[in-house]
């Protein structure tokens, strides 16, 4: 993702991060997410 990418996200969590766990938190919301649809 590119730094704006990044930031948007960071927003939406309600604080910013450092980049490195923007992207752990977006990979891990994603598989929650995935997880969740398939349950």
């Amino acid at each position: 993702m590119n730094e704006r990418a990044n930031q948007r996200v960071a927003y939406f969590n309600g604080e910013i991060m450092p980049e490195h766990d923007v992207r752990v938190h977006f990979v891990t919301a994603a598989f929650y997410t995935v997880t969740a649809a398939l349950i």
